[in-house]
């Protein structure tokens, strides 16, 4: 067993610190009209402008000591952000300005320096659509042997769908705008009929009962 004579104690004072290296990790969608946070944005996104009746904006998430933000649109810089949130069309207070381009398709760059350095940036391909669909159906039940079909579907185009109650698919089209269908039962048999307007992810659904 060895022995010894015992040292002086010495005290040694240290800090534990997480130290995020500086990035911009990404984007998000935030509605401008509530200024909450909606989703994260994946690349090759769709945003669709009828869902924020007050306008939309794009934030770059980051983490770390950022000292700013440079925003590009299709190549082009529209704004440098000094201050979190950062944000594409800048904000008030918290209170998000809208973001307003026409529909169509976009890349945005966010690219960023830390300390004078620069940090990778980060880009996001999105579409932006309008997508207001509107479906009527009328007489329903249908009592006289036909029924009248009111599709609205703005800009964007949508496919109408009718369908027997088993879901067999019985015509389909192509539509773009507003259209008028005078539909004539009498060439579908079955005692139900299903129409549905399909526009992106969104689907509106109408049972025709026949009479």
């Amino acid at each position: 067993l060895a022995q010894g004579t015992q040292g002086a104690t010495v005290s040694v004072n240290f800090e534990v610190v997480n130290v995020d290296v500086p990035t911009i990790t990404g984007f998000s969608l935030i509605d401008a009209g509530t200024n909450t946070f909606v989703r994260v944005l994946q690349d090759n996104d769709q945003i669709n402008v009828a869902d924020f009746p007050n306008g939309y904006s794009i934030v770059a998430e980051t983490v770390g000591a950022i000292d700013e933000v440079v925003f590009s649109v299709n190549g082009n810089v529209v704004r440098t952000e000094v201050l979190a949130p950062y944000a594409i069309a800048g904000d008030n207070n918290g209170n998000f300005v809208p973001f307003i381009v026409p529909n169509g398709s976009y890349t945005v760059v966010a690219s960023g320096t830390s300390n004078g350095n620069a940090v990778a940036a980060q880009t996001l391909n999105f579409e932006q659509v309008e997508v207001n669909a509107a479906l009527v159906v009328s007489p329903n039940p249908a009592t006289s042997g036909y029924v009248n079909i009111e599709a609205a579907v703005g800009s964007a185009q949508a496919t109408l769908m009718i369908s027997d109650d088993k879901g067999n698919v019985l015509e389909q089209r192509d539509i773009t705008g507003d259209e008028k269908i005078r539909l004539d039962l009498a060439q579908y048999s079955g005692t139900m009929l299903i129409v549905q307007l399909i526009q992106g992810d969104k689907v509106i659904t109408q049972r025709v009962i026949k009479n």
